[in-house]
């Protein structure tokens, strides 16, 4: 017998001869129940003789991927940008793997147990090219053995140098056509650390 916290009787369902039951996480009524820890009473002959606590956890996790600028810079083999992953999870990860791939060709996969990274840097990635399309797909299972998958997009831009006026902080940046105020206070943190490289690229 499963019992809800306030001890009313969620579902029912039949031991085996082996002594074995399971849950399908359903009510009598057929509906999912709902997330949370319940009861269960091992019952013979009308009398509880054995009680414990069971999870459920049908929640899948929440996940959120965005990529930031990728900038591919002339003779240099790092291309500058991120892949940012949030996950919002009550429970815990228990294992997650990150794909990164062009035309159905992977080009970049790793996985560990735990919370994935906080961000995948495109400098880790080998083979990017200014102009082709990317996909990043992350896949997580929680403890529960819910899965979830997140998948976003990028696509590099190469940077071609241009001269700027002496002291007016300006750089007129090809491909695609972007004008911004380098020194300017209204940049986002990835837009100083774009304005950064392209500085130290001379």
């Amino acid at each position: 017998v499963i019992l809800s916290s306030d001890g009313a009787t969620v579902a029912t369902t039949p031991v085996s001869e082996r002594m074995v039951a399971s849950w399908d996480g359903l009510a009598s009524d057929g509906s999912a129940a709902p997330d949370g820890p319940y009861r269960w009473d091992l019952v013979s002959r009308d009398r509880v003789i054995r009680s414990g606590v069971v999870l459920r956890d049908a929640t899948p996790p929440s996940l959120s991927l965005s990529a930031t600028v990728v900038a591919v810079l002339p003779g240099d083999a790092n291309p500058y940008g991120a892949v940012r992953i949030g996950v919002d999870e009550d429970g815990a990860i228990e294992a997650w793997s990150l794909v990164v791939s062009t035309g159905g060709d992977a080009l970049h996969e790793s996985t560990g147990a735990g919370r994935p990274p906080a961000e995948l840097t495109v400098a880790d990635i080998d083979g990017l090219s200014p102009g082709r399309a990317y996909d990043v797909t992350l896949r997580v299972t929680d403890e529960a053995g819910n899965e979830s998958a997140a998948s976003t997009g990028f696509a590099p831009i190469g940077l071609s140098r241009h001269d700027a006026g002496p002291g007016d902080g300006d750089v007129w940046v090809d491909m695609p056509s972007t004008y911004f105020d380098a020194g300017g206070s209204d940049l986002s943190r990835d837009g100083r650390a774009l304005a950064e490289a392209i500085g130290l690229d001379g």
